[in-house]
């Protein structure tokens, strides 16, 4: 290793040796100091790809900068390389010398959107992937949509005598559809979509004697999965899952509170027991103290039992 090309490769562990670094250089660049290496990338091309000639001589260069990946964000790296250019004399087609560094018309390279990529499958935000690996909001947001989607497999093994349905926010912030075995609580199918056509679609591929052995279903509120479980499951219960039920009830018994609050005066006793203490008209009786304690809204000792009551 005794050249500026010889240790760049190394550094960047970079093996394409048709790229030529000469040299090196810390620059300003979109406000902060980056390092930047120059070079130049030629074409082991030979023959001309149209006319198979071998008629080809030297004409310019392109100059491009590409992102690349970088052990600290905030110090951005860049090669900046002239790509070389031939020219066929004999068909006067041109051919751009390419590297596998970086996909063509791009100037990000694969290695920060595999780094992205990687990231993406963590529990981060698009700004806290895109800080860490210098790349846009914009960037992860098109790598995010250019990840495959889930596949949809047919199980073998047949329906499972409960089932459960649901949809959650997956690749490209898209709803997909899933399916659990709800005796032992494990992932069923996965789908790609939750429309009625694609789940009905795929469940129509199981014989009717076993969605007929089908015993539950347990669902949210959509009313979809209730007309897909009285089509495809005729012997199915119908089962709404408790939690959806318990949100409803707690959503309404607040509404219920704040519109008695406003019937009283907001200096009143009422309304000040009705506005600061609902988080203790949620909880079980049995979970109330009879402990007193000096309330900084009513101006008086009570217990949380007190109060309620």
């Amino acid at each position: 290793m005794n050249s500026i090309n010889d240790y760049t490769h190394f550094a960047l562990d970079i093996k394409d040796e048709n790229i030529i670094f000469t040299d090196y250089q810390e620059e300003l660049r979109g406000g902060r100091r980056a390092k930047v290496y120059y070079g130049t990338l030629e074409t082991p091309i030979k023959q001309c790809p149209t006319c198979h000639s071998a008629a080809l001589v030297r004409n310019g260069s392109a100059r491009v900068s590409i992102r690349y990946l970088a052990v600290d964000a905030s110090r951005p790296v860049y090669l900046d390389l002239r790509k070389q250019r031939l020219r066929c004399q004999r068909c006067h087609a041109t051919v751009m010398a390419t590297t596998p560094l970086v996909e063509r018309h791009c100037h990000i390279s694969n290695a920060v959107k595999q780094k992205v990529r990687i990231e993406l499958t963590r529990q981060l935000a698009m700004t806290e992937i895109a800080a860490d690996t210098g790349a846009s909001p914009n960037t992860v947001a098109r790598e995010l949509t250019a990840m495959p989607m889930p596949q949809t497999h047919l199980q073998q093994a047949g329906l499972p005598h409960n089932l459960a349905f649901d949809e959650f926010r997956g690749v490209g912030s898209h709803l997909h559809f899933i399916c659990l075995n709800n005796d032992n609580h494990q992932i069923f199918q996965i789908l790609a979509q939750r429309t009625r056509h694609t789940v009905t679609e795929y469940f129509s591929q199981f014989s009717p004697a076993e969605r007929a052995q089908v015993h539950s279903v347990t669902i949210d509120l959509n009313y979809h999965y209730q007309e897909i479980i009285r089509q495809l499951f005729p012997n199915a219960l119908i089962i709404l899952d408790g939690f959806h039920l318990c949100q409803m009830a707690t959503r309404a018994f607040n509404q219920l509170r704040a519109q008695t609050a406003k019937q009283f005066a907001t200096n009143s006793r009422e309304y000040r027991c009705l506005k600061f203490g609902w988080k203790q008209y949620l909880k079980a009786s049995e979970q109330l103290s009879s402990r007193r304690y000096y309330d900084v809204h009513l101006h008086e000792w009570i217990s949380p039992l007190e109060k309620v009551h």
